[in-house]
């Protein structure tokens, strides 16, 4: 019965477009994979299973193509664009990287979920479609169920809620980077010619660093300040997962996994993210900011981009590529400037 539920599966997927044929050849690889490993040489299993691998392929392409982009008027962001570039202008260089890191306050999740809230009310028909979330490749990464009639809402682990939540995020990150970053960033380039000597130091000196790695983040920094954001991603991208796990096992967190045969092995940044220490230690908006960068399928998945090898040439000069270099960057300024000061206001009281 397996096999005749996955050949039926094939013959309507054939008659099909690419999105509802990618679909049914999906169902006839799981009828398919529920015949017994004993039965499977009698009916072909494992050929048939090869040729729907090598059809779903082409039909996660073609469905790419099938899909039609939505267009919306760009917003008017001049006055953020005039004042992205005055907030840098005619400053020393420490002042004007202070200037350029405070361009944006960060991402405040509570104001974010209550948006993202307010949105799925005002415009129901966004919670209550089943979404699908494909990558540039035309993998499925995620799905969104949708809200149940008379429903109201979701948790927001792993649900609607929690998945506009990443879109929302993803979208506001296009806009700090057109209307802030870009034009300041600019400015920054014309008026100051800092070296990689400059970032190892900043890097060095920051409390948020682990030990020995300044000069891997000062190079990554160094790289995306030089716009060479293939340089940057991949030494980047390990050193945020290093550095989350080396804050968490400075206050005694285990961060490793023991399996029956007594081998250790260490938890990657999607698991290290999940541990309620993770946001005890780096507070709920950066823990919220770096799984949205770099653990999350829905949005740009920067972590398991670079693991897998799948960051191509243009995802490198993405506007998530080009915020989660300046955010890194805006993690290391301030807190090197807060400990900075901290210790100049010591000085100055036993003084």
């Amino acid at each position: 019965m397996q096999v005749k539920i996955a050949e039926s599966l094939e013959k309507e997927a054939a008659f099909e477009g690419p999105l509802v044929a990618r679909d049914l050849y999906e169902k006839a690889v799981h009828a398919y994979r529920n015949v017994p490993r004993s039965e499977r040489g009698k009916y072909r299993v494992d050929e048939h299973l090869a040729e729907l691998h090598a059809r779903l392929t082409e039909v996660k392409k073609a469905s790419l193509k099938e899909m039609q982009p939505l267009e919306i008027p760009d917003p008017d962001i001049s006055s953020l664009i005039k004042n992205a570039r005055n907030a840098v202008k005619n400053k020393d260089p420490i002042e004007a990287l202070k200037a350029f890191i405070n361009l944006h306050p960060g991402i405040n999740v509570e104001d974010l979920r209550e948006t993202t809230k307010e949105q799925l009310k005002t415009h129901p028909i966004l919670s209550l479609a089943q979404t699908t979330f494909m990558s540039h490749d035309g993998r499925v990464t995620a799905k969104d169920p949708g809200m149940s009639p008379g429903e109201t809402s979701h948790d927001d682990d792993g649900t609607s809620i929690h998945l506009q939540m990443i879109r929302n995020h993803d979208l506001h990150v296009r806009l700090v980077v057109c209307g802030s970053i870009l034009p300041a960033w600019d400015v920054l380039l014309l008026e100051h010619r800092l070296r990689e000597a400059d970032f190892t130091s900043l890097a060095r000196e920051s409390p948020i660093v682990p030990t020995g790695r300044g000069r891997l983040f000062g190079k990554a920094l160094f790289a995306g300040y030089d716009r060479d954001f293939g340089t940057t991603l991949h030494i980047l991208v390990p050193q945020i997962e290093h550095m989350v796990r080396f804050h968490l096992k400075q206050a005694g967190v285990k961060t490793t996994n023991l399996d029956h045969n007594g081998i250790e092995t260490e938890n990657s940044l999607n698991t290290l993210i999940d541990l309620p220490e993770t946001e005890k230690i780096f507070g709920e908006n950066v823990s919220f900011e770096i799984r949205a960068l770099f653990c999350e399928p829905v949005g740009p998945n920067l972590r398991n981009e670079i693991a897998h090898g799948l960051l191509g040439d243009q995802t490198c000069r993405s506007a998530a590529a080009i915020y989660a270099w300046w955010y890194a960057l805006k993690l290391v300024f301030s807190t090197f400037w807060n400990a900075l000061h901290k210790d100049i206001s010591s000085n100055e009281s036993e003084g």
